[in-house]
Order: structure tokens, then C-alpha cells, then sequence
């Protein structure tokens, strides 16, 4: 926390921040008044101030909104705020409350309380300084033991291709196989936890560039091929306002993060089918003019598989979330987490319904 604290004061009326002004003399903070209540969520946003105060009624913007806006940004999230009334009326200050308030003050308290509230909120910003770095160096250090799994688990993909290549039994080719794809696996989920500590930081650069997505569609299902074959599967790919190879779906987006999400999303699609079941992948234009970019696309991947419960729709694509989608696979969500922040990176969207048929999962992603 900086050496001065620094509080907004936020009121449509100047003889209001005066009295505060005059309430709070030799304290030491640094105070600011905003009289504009429309352009006090930027001001707010941009100064970082440690306390807010702000009055209750005012013409434009109310105090309860601008909370409202401030709770919900996670620049302004933890900057704690008083809200300041005359108004004794209970639903109103249960209205404070909901929106997020930290404290709310009669405009007539006494210099003493008034002291010791900022006081208060002072030390729980503290406390969410502190909570902010111990999180910030925790995060720190699993991305850095994140990264360095990376260089074992390549040796053992480049150990098992050479034992691969030494002639083994078919069923020694099975295993081998087994633990290439289980390695590689979880080279990628090491992969897909950094990409999203980037996201959440904002400091992923998207690589965008124009890009054919029904040639990303194709690789995809190359990619999963070997796994269709053994489980016995059906995979269709099909596309809807196809006019041969003239118009391909040209989509600006980062080719890697979007071919990422496929992959995963077409992985457990695979995963959750019965043997001899079918997978389909569809690819769809929304709007706009095909091989021409800026044109929206939705793909769909639909299986036959169990499904999963409508309670559960929307907890698979969190962190970490723990699902039990199959009896005997329990889930933990940190693909689905990744696909869904690496699609909103691109402004799109991705959600899950049932099936066409009444069975089984169809995952749409909008781009």
C-alpha cells in the first residue's frame, strides 16, 4: 500500500466532500472529490484510490450502481466502499448491502466514527493486498513447476517413440502406446494451465492471423483418428453451406489456442462414446460470407455418450471444478476451463446441451 492513502469522495454536492474534508483534518490521507458520478467508475478505475466514499442520491449515476460497477470489475473489486445517506430507511440499506458495500454512514456521524471507519476499511484493504500476493507468488511458483515438468515428460514421449522403433510384441505396443498418449496428455494439461495463468493475467498475446477452419477441423480429426480406430467409432465431419473448396471458412483467430480447444473438446467426445458409436463435428456459418474474414462460424461436437446432467453443465467449464459425468471417470474440469477462456479471448462463446437424438453431449462453440 502506498505511504498516503489516497480516498475518493464522490458527491454531487461540494459542501459534502468540505465537511468530510473538515471531519478528517490531520489524518494524513490524500483526498480527491468527484462530482460527476457518470465518469466516477473511470476515475475510480484509473486512480486506484484505497477507500471510496460515496454519496447515496445523485442525478446520474446512484451510490448503489456505481458500488454495483465497482464490485463487479476486478480492477475495482477490493477497493472498499462507504456509502454515504440520510436516508434511515431498512430496505434501502439492505439495497447498500446487496450492492456490494462495504459500510454505509449517516452524512451526520461524528468525526471520531468517521475516523475510525476509514481506519477500518484501511486494514481491509491491507488485507487484501497481502491475500493478492500471497497469491500472486503461489501462482508464481506453480507455473514455474508447471514449466519445468515439461522437460521429463518430453523424455519420456522421446523414450517410448525409441522403444517404439525397436520391434516390441504387439501387446508391449499397446502399453508403449498407452504411455505416450497418457504423457502427452498431461504434457498438455501442464500446457493448458499456463495458457491459462496467461489469460487470467492478461498477458496472452493471441497470435491471430486468417485461418481456414475447416482445415483445423480436418487436422483435429486426424489428431484423434488412432483413438477412433481402436474404440470402433463412427467420426463425421460435416459442414453446412458448403460450396466445394471456393469458400473456405476463413476465421481470424489464433490457430494454435482454437486447434487446442478441438482437440479437447473432440477428445472427450471420443472418450464418452460407446464402442461403435458415432461423433460428429459440425461446421456452421452464422453470418457473413464464407472465405470472407470477419464472418461468424459455430462448430459443434455431439457424441452418444452418457451426457452430462444439467446441474452440471455449467461447473464443468470451472477451474478445477470435480464433475462425475461417467460412474467410473471422474472429471476434473481444467480442459474445459481452458477451452472456455481460450474462446472468450477471441470474443466467442462455448456451452454444452444435450444431444440431438435426446442422448449424449453436443458442445457448441461460437466464434
Amino acid at each position: 500500500m502506498d505511504s498516503t492513502p489516497r480516498l475518493y469522495v464522490i458527491d454531487d454536492d461540494p459542501f459534502c466532500f468540505e465537511m468530510i474534508a473538515l471531519l478528517l483534518r490531520g489524518e494524513g490521507y490524500e483526498l480527491r472529490y468527484l462530482d460527476d458520478s457518470e465518469k466516477a467508475f473511470d476515475q475510480i478505475r484509473e486512480g486506484r484510490p484505497h477507500v471510496v466514499l460515496s454519496d447515496l442520491m445523485m442525478p446520474k449515476v446512484s451510490g448503489i450502481e456505481l458500488c454495483k460497477q465497482l464490485k463487479a470489475d476486478p480492477q475495482t473489486r477490493d477497493i472498499p466502499v462507504i456509502l454515504l445517506t440520510g436516508i434511515d430507511d431498512e430496505a434501502y440499506l439492505t439495497r447498500c448491502v446487496d450492492a456490494g458495500a462495504d459500510d454505509f454512514l449517516d452524512k451526520g456521524i461524528s468525526a471520531p466514527v468517521l475516523r475510525a471507519r476509514i481506519r477500518s476499511m484501511l486494514r481491509i484493504r491491507a488485507h487484501y493486498d497481502l491475500l493478492r500476493e500471497a497469491m500472486r507468488l503461489r501462482e508464481d511458483f506453480a507455473n514455474i513447476v508447471i514449466h519445468d515438468i515439461g522437460n521429463p515428460l518430453a523424455t519420456i514421449v522421446i523414450e517410448t517413440d525409441d522403444l517404439l522403433a525397436c520391434d516390441p510384441r504387439a501387446d508391449q505396443v499397446e502399453s508403449l502406446t498407452t504411455i505416450k498418449n497418457s504423457t502427452r496428455r498431461l504434457r498438455d494439461m501442464a500446457h493448458d494451465m499456463l495458457l491459462l495463468a496467461k489469460i487470467d493475467q492478461g498477458k496472452l498475446h493471441l497470435d491471430l492471423a486468417e485461418y481456414d477452419l475447416a482445415a483445423l477441423i480436418a487436422e483435429a480429426a486426424g489428431h484423434a483418428a488412432p483413438l477412433v480406430r481402436r474404440r470402433k467409432l463412427n467420426l463425421q465431419v460435416t459442414r453446412s453451406g458448403e460450396d466445394g473448396d471456393a469458400h473456405p471458412p476463413v476465421c481470424e483467430c489464433d490457430r494454435n489456442l482454437v486447434l487446442r480447444v478441438i482437440d479437447n473438446i473432440l477428445s472427450n467426445a471420443i472418450k464418452f462414446s460407446p464402442p461403435g458409436g458415432r461423433v460428429e463435428i459440425g461446421l456452421h456459418c452464422l453470418g457473413g460470407s464464407e472465405g470472407v474474414p470477419g464472418g461468424r462460424f459455430r462448430i459443434e461436437i455431439e457424441d452418444e455418450g452418457t451426457g452430462i446432467p444439467e446441474a452440471l453443465r455449467e461447473k464443468i467449464f470451472e477451474k478445477f471444478e470435480i464433475g462425475q459425468v461417467k460412474r467410473e471417470v471422474p472429471q476434473i474440469g481444467l480442459g474445459l476451463a481452458f477451452c472456455r477462456t481460450a474462446i472468450e479471448a477471441h470474443g466467442g462463446t462455448i456451452s454444452v446441451c444435450e444431444g440431438r437424438s435426446g442422448r449424449g453431449t453436443r458442445m457448441i462453440i461460437d466464434l
